[in-house]
């Protein structure tokens, strides 16, 4: 059996087009890595279906691969996906039928795949990895066969100055179909379509809807839809299951004041563990690069893995930078990384950058030793993240924490980043509702676009205020938003992108909040540090493991149910019987307990002494007979040959019997 990998990289990236925001390289198609004597198994069908609302997107994609080989193969998938996107719906084919994925708690999940690898017939798991990283594990892809794995996932739109977007990435191969939708909740203004497919959107039912079926086609550009013009302000109320949500976009006009511009050192710690990507590394030194050029200032830098190196300082001026370059060119990029062995408090700093007000952190967030945070106090982290492989959860708490930024030098040019590293900009500080109005809200600022976007759950009708100011003073500005629950749609996306933005949180401490993680995954069908998406493909599994088949499914929900209110029927009846059975015994013991036994007991007794009597009188006679016995046989060998002894009827014939009488009695006796 040959085991393979392939890489699913962004189905839906980041990213866009205003002049300061870089456009994401192609993606690579979809591959699968097997031993060199055998042919790859190729992507055959693709069908990508995007679902906009708001600022939000919903991307469904199914993938078809054909295994050319002569032997079966077993597959994992390691797909990351977008910044702060989140796994809601896997399915995989049986028999010819897609089967939904249904969420179990996550150690259940590895121990129902183990049990089914060992009878050779694996499930369909998807598993949280860490971050924004999920992996899949697919068995059997038949030989000269063919199996469809469909991955739907929630994330937000990348934000412009002057709009958002959606990149959705296509594979340059040869593809015998691809299936192209669009569906874009109707807005202010008509959306755009770009790239490849020449796609046109119609107007139906308040929303704008593209499709395209194409044969034998080799895509040579991606396809982009644009949001222009959003406005200042964008609010998304949506009604799921018993439930309303809302997302609020907003772009305040907020003012500049100097910040860093003056500084002439700089703190900077540096991740050079192992789970680095390069390209990640290459985008955050062009961000250092330009904020020291900007500032002419000199740096502090400590770089960590599991544990911090020793401080390097470099000087302010064009020789210090080429020395900061050429340190952090010999570099190795190994090991595990340990954040809460990270001291970012301003003690921590050496003597000569006592004068720093923050501190810049690069690092992907995947912290592989431990779920622990660095230590921090009133300076305030600004984290720079340059890869599509991190735990926005984990940057997001460290800078919201300490009233820093998060910056994504993924998507923003470096002197764009470097700009706003350098200018004390405000951020939104809070966001204020009558008490019971709103709950569990999750909120954030991306300085890199200047909007603030707001997820809650809205319990009453309200106005709620989104707080902006420097963070540790005042407010700045207050800007009202009024939510009405009437006006809100039917959907799931936005329930599931603040579902997402929840759990991104909580799996900052994943084992400190594994059952609120599980709440959350059952209940919104995620993917999430407590919970996976598995497929089981018949009966048995279902009952044996005790795993509800999915709703999609209600052929075998049917047979699943009667199966098992049979099953606890005759489990119910068992435990029936058996108490009957002890009852029985119970009444029979009570009964007898109950009954009057005087005169039994009496001749119980009188029986016991009289055989107690008759075995000391056998006792006593086999003494006699055995003594008797024995003086015979001595008084017979002692006798001469030739003549009788004299008869001597009343002694003993010369023996003590006393003395003798003595071992037997103690052999007896023994």
């Amino acid at each position: 059996m040959c085991f393979l990998r392939f890489a699913l990289l962004s189905l839906l990236a980041t990213g866009l087009v205003a002049s300061e925001v870089i456009r994401p390289p192609p993606v690579p198609p979809p591959t699968i890595k097997l031993p060199p004597e055998e042919q790859p198994v190729r992507l055959t069908d693709l069908a990508i279906a995007v679902s906009v609302a708001g600022l939000q997107a919903e991307t469904v994609t199914t993938m078809t691969f054909h295994n050319p080989n002569g032997r079966v193969l077993a597959g994992e998938l390691e797909f990351p996906l977008p910044d702060g996107a989140t796994v809601c719906g896997y399915a995989l084919d049986v028999d010819g039928q897609m089967v939904d994925g249904v969420i179990v708690p996550k150690d259940k999940g590895r121990v129902v795949m183990e049990t089914e690898m060992r009878r050779r017939v694996d499930p369909g798991l998807v598993e949280h990895v860490r971050g924004n990283l999920f992996r899949t594990r697919v068995y059997p892809i038949p030989a000269q066969g063919s199996r469809t794995i469909t991955v739907v996932h929630v994330a937000e739109l990348s934000l412009s100055d002057d709009g958002a977007a959606c990149h959705v990435p296509l594979p340059r191969t040869s593809l015998p179909r691809l299936d192209l939708r669009v569906e874009v909740a109707a807005g202010a203004g008509k959306p755009e379509l770009g790239g490849f497919g020449d796609l046109v959107l119609n107007g139906f039912e308040r929303r704008w809807v593209a499709e395209a079926t194409l044969q034998t086609v080799t895509p040579d550009d991606d396809l982009y839809i644009r949001l222009p013009q959003l406005g200042p302000e964008l609010v998304s109320l949506e009604r799921h299951q018993d439930e309303t949500y809302v997302a609020i976009s907003h772009a305040p006009e907020l003012p500049q004041s100097g910040g860093t511009a003056s500084a002439e050192r700089i703190a900077v710690a540096w991740d050079a563990s192992g789970s680095r990507d390069p390209a990640a590394v290459a985008r955050d030194r062009a961000v250092l690069a330009a904020v020291v050029a900007r500032l002419g200032c000199g740096v502090d830098l400590r770089v960590f893995r599991n544990a911090p190196a020793a401080w390097q300082h470099f000087a302010p001026g064009p020789e210090g930078a080429q020395a900061l370059a050429a340190h952090l060119d010999a570099l190795a990029y190994d090991g595990g990384t340990d954040l809460a062995a990270l001291d970012l408090r301003r003690d921590a700093l050496p003597a000569a950058a006592q004068a720093a007000d923050r501190w810049l952190l690069f690092t992907d967030g995947l912290h592989t030793l431990g779920d622990g945070l660095p230590r921090f106090g009133a300076l305030p982290v600004d984290v720079i993240a340059g890869g599509s492989r991190r735990d926005r959860g984990v940057q997001r708490l460290i800078a919201s924490a300490t009233g820093g930024r998060l910056i994504d030098a993924s998507t923003t040019a470096a002197a764009r980043a470097a700009q706003m590293l350098c200018t004390g900009q405000a951020t939104l500080l809070r966001v204020e509702a009558p008490a019971g109005a709103l709950a569990d809200v999750q909120y954030a600022y991306a300085a890199g676009s200047g909007r603030a976007t707001v997820y809650a759950r809205v319990r009453g009708d309200c106005t709620a205020t989104l707080v902006y100011g420097r963070p540790g003073g005042a407010g700045v500005l207050r800007h009202p938003v009024e939510l009405r629950r009437a006006e809100a749609v039917a959907g799931r996306v936005i329930a599931r992108a603040w579902a997402g933005a929840r759990v991104a949180e909580l799996a900052v401490f994943p084992e400190r909040n594994a059952e609120k993680l599980l709440h959350i995954g059952r209940r919104y069908g995620l993917v999430t540090p407590g919970t996976s998406l598995i497929v089981l493909e018949n009966l048995q599994q279902y009952l044996e493991h005790e795993i509800e088949p999915p709703a999609s499914w209600p052929s075998m929900r049917e047979r699943y149910f009667a199966a098992l209110k049979g099953r606890r029927q005759r489990e119910g009846q068992r435990v029936e019987d058996k108490l009957a059975t002890v009852l029985g015994w119970w009444r029979e013991r009570v009964a007898w307990w109950e009954r009057d036994f005087p005169r039994h007991a009496e001749v119980k007794v009188a029986q016991g002494e009289a055989r107690e009597g008759e075995a000391r009188e056998v006792v006593a006679r086999g003494r006699e007979e055995a003594l008797t016995g024995m003086a015979r046989q001595l008084a017979s060998r002692d006798a001469p040959a030739t003549a009788a002894r004299p008869a001597d009827t009343g002694g003993t014939g010369g023996f003590d019997l006393a003395g003798m009488e003595a071992a037997p009695s103690a052999g007896l006796a023994a």
